[in-house]
C-alpha cells in the first residue's frame, strides 16, 4: 500500500477457479498478509480493493488544470507530464526491473485504451524506440507518448486519456487509484514463481467478495 487506508488485499484462487484464501491479517504498516501452503501449480492472485477509503475528488476553482504539452517551439512533453509517465512506468514494471516486458507494457496498454498489445503493435515499439534486452526502457516510454503528440499535432485529447485511467487528476494528482506491492516468501530455497499472465479479474472476483 502507498499509505495506511487504502484496504488492498489479494484474492488467491486455483487453476480451477476455486477460492483459496485472501490476505486477512492486518499485520500493520498498511500491510496484509496470508501464510500457509500452496502446492505446485498455477493459480491467479487478484488486488482488490473496496475503494471505502477514497475521498471525492476535489474540484479546485482556483487552479488551472497542469498543462501536458508545449508547442512552441516545438511540441514537447512538459516536466510534470514525463515526471507523471516515470511514476507510471515504475508502477507498471512489475518485477522491478527497470525495463518493461511485453506482459508489462500490456497491462498499461489495457489499464488505458482496454485493448491488449497485438503482435504487429508490439513489433513497432522493438524497431522505433529504445529496448533494453528486449524490454522497453524509461527513455522509450517517454519517447513513445511523445511521438504520440506529435502523430496529434499537439493535441493531448488522448494523453488526458492516460492520465485520467491510472487514476491521476487533471492536475496530475494520484487521487482515484493505490499503488501496492505483492511480496512472496518460501521456506523451500527450491521454490520459483513465473508470472503466466495479467488480466482483469472480472466476475471472479466480483461473486466471491459477493459471497464472502
Amino acid at each position: 500500500n502507498n499509505g495506511p487506508l487504502i484496504d488492498v488485499q489479494l484474492y488467491i484462487f486455483d487453476e480451477n477457479k476455486r477460492f483459496i484464501c485472501r490476505t486477512e491479517k492486518n499485520s500493520g504498516k498498511a500491510m496484509w498478509e496470508w501464510e500457509g501452503q500452496l502446492d505446485a501449480g498455477r493459480y491467479t492472485v487478484i488486488p482488490f480493493t473496496s475503494g471505502t477509503r477514497f475521498k471525492k475528488r476535489q474540484e479546485t476553482q482556483n487552479h488551472e488544470e497542469t498543462t501536458l504539452l508545449e508547442r512552441f517551439p516545438k511540441i514537447k512533453l512538459t516536466r510534470e507530464f514525463q515526471q507523471l509517465l516515470s511514476d507510471v512506468y515504475g508502477k507498471v514494471d512489475l518485477d522491478s526491473n527497470g525495463t518493461l516486458s511485453r506482459k508489462e507494457f500490456n497491462l498499461f496498454n489495457w489499464r488505458t485504451s482496454g485493448e491488449e498489445v497485438a503482435d504487429e503493435e508490439w513489433n513497432v515499439v522493438e524497431e522505433n524506440f529504445p529496448l533494453k534486452n528486449g524490454e522497453l526502457t524509461l527513455d522509450g516510454f517517454l519517447t513513445l507518448h511523445q511521438m504520440e503528440a506529435e502523430d496529434n499535432d499537439g493535441d493531448p485529447s488522448e494523453l488526458k486519456v492516460t492520465v485520467q485511467a491510472m487514476g491521476y487528476s487533471k492536475y496530475l494528482v494520484q487521487d482515484e487509484s493505490a499503488g501496492f506491492m505483492i511480496s512472496l516468501a518460501s521456506q523451500d530455497p527450491d521454490t520459483s514463481l513465473t508470472v503466466c499472465g495479467l488480466k482483469c479479474g472480472g466476475l471472479l472476483l466480483e461473486k466471491t467478495v459477493t459471497r464472502n
